[in-house]
């Protein structure tokens, strides 16, 4: 008993706990039965709610879909606004290149979905067509403000974006740019006759007009003028058809000069960082290929018609004052520099201009006038040097009157290879080669002129000082040049050889041996036409030919050797007044030849025993061995 009570309070206490053990397996009971019947009840909720996210990505994606297509072929509200709008800015012109945009993704659509397509480019059609006469107007009005923007001073960029806007409707585009020509074409015409008249800002530089007195001057400064204006209205134009073009050079410019020195390599970067971001705002609005670009410019026929009609309206000025200088019979130098120059500029600015329009055919029209002036010129002076010839001179030098024309060829030369080297000079030399034959051929009529009432060694002389003053005045590296100088030598080196053989004949006549010479060639000249057997007779009778027997050949040498001790020059006296001292030297080792093999030939035709002659008598007779003769020569 004493046990039982002692475990009584905890019997209490357990009986409480399997109370509360009860109360909670009913809770849990109770609590698992409202888990079930929630289960039970969400299980369709949650099916529903995966079902609607499954409906939800899909309508995110038709949106995707549909906002997509709304970007491509629907205009948003800023550029519809744009397009309403009275004023022509960037929005406008974004606005109409959008347009272009949805046009050609209409285009593509229609290879697919035709029906739809068709409606979206009816539907476009009007507003783009009313956007492009808006632009039209406005770039027709701001033609007479871009038309006087100085050459060297940036275009309105605008400006240029609705010009390449514009290229879309081509009749519209050449409308603009043929007005946009006529209208520099007059600021051109007027920039012209001011730089003639006025000259530049404070009148630095003077007027051209100030040098009208010096006509190479004058027409030189004219073209250069008309060379530069070209270029900048040239790039004026390329400005306004491919801006990203001329970016491009004006970038390849900059990056050339930026290598000198590290400032200028600074500046190169950031140029070059300048010129991407505008060619990155210009690329929307250019429908060419950069890459391209250059390369479609320089076929543009288009732009060779444009800077020809700038350029034309100077073609008339230019004329009448280039004409002028030519009317005023310049000499005949001056008239070839003038040819020169204008050919020079032909060549240079025919690239730029359409070979068959106004100003490439003036310049051409100048040249062929400047080359009939040079040419009358020249006529005229041959016929007044023909007509009127000019008396030998003492020293028989050239006269005043033919060493006045070999200078004026030194001088034509001297321009000609001042030229520029290629096509053009090789045209060049084919027209002043026909002239430079003109003119030897009347120098060499002159001297014959000049030349009468002068011995025969005198004449020879006079004309080869003058030939040889010519061939001075031919050199030149050029070789159509050369080809007329290899002319003259070949006729200074005949000349040579007979005054060589002249005065050989000349130095053996007065020392008695000519005579002998001559019979002792003929008698050779026989034996060698005969046959062996009446060689073999006749050689013992060379003794008996007249001037060549015993007595004869002893008179004549015996003359011959005294002559030659007491000579002072193999030369006659005319000979010191040949102007070439190579010339005379030349001679002179000539003539010391002639005499010492005619000395030898007969040395040895005597000394032969089968010609009649003994060894005794030819030992009397032969005081000197031929070399002991060309010792004496100095040969």
């Amino acid at each position: 008993k004493e046990l039982l009570a002692k475990f009584s309070m905890v019997k209490c206490v357990l009986d409480k706990t399997a109370e509360a053990l009860d109360d909670l397996e009913k809770d849990i009971h109770r609590a698992s039965e409202r888990v079930e019947a929630a289960r039970k009840s969400t299980g369709a909720l949650v099916e529903q709610a995966a079902k609607m996210e499954t409906q939800r990505t899909t309508i995110q994606e038709k949106s995707r879909v549909v906002d997509k297509l709304l970007r491509q072929f629907q205009l948003d509200p800023k550029h519809s606004l744009a397009l309403e709008g009275s004023e022509v800015d960037e929005d406008f012109l974004d606005a109409i290149r959008r347009v272009n945009e949805i046009r050609d993704n209409c285009h593509k659509l229609l290879q697919s979905y035709q029906r739809v397509g068709l409606e979206m480019v009816e539907s476009l059609a009007k507003r783009q067509e009313r956007a492009y006469q808006k632009l039209f107007n406005w770039t027709q009005r701001q033609i007479p403000k871009q038309a006087n923007t100085p050459p060297e001073h940036q275009v309105n960029e605008t400006f240029v974006k609705a010009l390449l806007l514009l290229r879309h409707r081509p009749a519209y585009f050449s409308h603009c740019f043929d007005m946009l020509a006529d209208a520099r074409r007059v600021v051109l015409i007027k920039r012209f006759i001011a730089a003639l008249c006025r000259g530049g800002p404070n009148g630095q530089p003077r007027p051209i007009e100030i040098h009208a007195g010096e006509p190479l001057r004058y027409v030189s400064d004219m073209l250069a003028w008309v060379h530069q204006a070209l270029a900048m209205e040239r790039e004026f134009l390329v400005s306004v058809i491919s801006p990203d073009t001329l970016r491009l050079s004006l970038r390849q410019r900059r990056n050339s000069s930026a290598s000198l020195d590290s400032k200028e390599n600074q500046n190169k970067y950031m140029y070059q960082q300048q010129d991407e971001e505008e060619a990155d705002k210009l690329k929307t609005f250019n429908s060419y290929d950069s890459k391209d670009a250059k390369e479609d410019l320089k076929k543009d026929s288009q732009l060779l018609a444009a800077t020809s009609r700038v350029v034309e309206g100077i073609g008339r000025p230019l004329c009448v004052r280039v004409e002028h200088s030519l009317v005023f019979q310049p000499s005949v130098v001056l008239s070839y520099k003038l040819k020169s120059v204008l050919a020079f500029y032909l060549s240079t600015l025919s690239p730029l201009v359409e070979p068959e329009g106004v100003f490439c055919q003036a310049l051409k029209g100048l040249v062929t006038k400047a080359q009939a002036t040079f040419e009358k010129l020249v006529d005229a002076q041959v016929t007044n040097i023909i007509d009127t010839p000019a008396p030998y001179t003492n020293d028989l030098s050239p006269p005043s009157g033919i060493q006045s024309l070999i200078e004026q060829i030194a001088a034509l030369i001297k321009v000609f290879e001042g030229t520029l080297v290629g096509s053009l000079q090789e045209r060049d030399g084919d027209s002043l080669v026909p002239i430079l034959s003109k003119l030897l051929s009347t120098i060499q009529d002159a001297a014959d002129s000049s030349a009468k009432g002068l011995s025969k060694g005198n004449s020879s002389v006079f004309k080869l000082n003058i030939l040889c003053a010519l061939e001075g005045a031919l050199q030149s590296s050029e070789p159509a040049i050369r080809q007329v100088a290899g002319q003259v030598s070949l006729e200074i080196k005949s000349r040579i050889q007979g005054l060589i053989k002249a005065q050989g004949d000349a130095f053996l006549a007065k020392s008695g041996l000519l005579e002998t010479v001559r019979k002792l060639a003929e008698w050779q000249k026989d034996e060698s036409e005969t046959d062996e057997k009446e060689v073999q007779k006749q050689r013992t009778r060379m003794v008996e030919v007249p001037g060549l027997d015993e007595s004869s050949l002893v008179s004549t040498l015996s003359a011959f050797y005294g002559y030659l001790v007491g000579v002072t020059s193999l030369l006659t006296p005319e000979m010191d007044r040949v102007a070439d001292p190579w010339i005379r030297v030349t001679v002179r080792e000539g003539v010391g030849l002639i005499v010492s093999e005619a000395y030898s030939s007969l040395d040895k035709s005597i000394r032969d025993p089968l010609l009649g002659y003994s060894e005794q008598v030819s030992a009397r007779m032969l005081k000197h061995s031929p070399e002991q003769i060309r010792t004496l020569l100095d040969v």
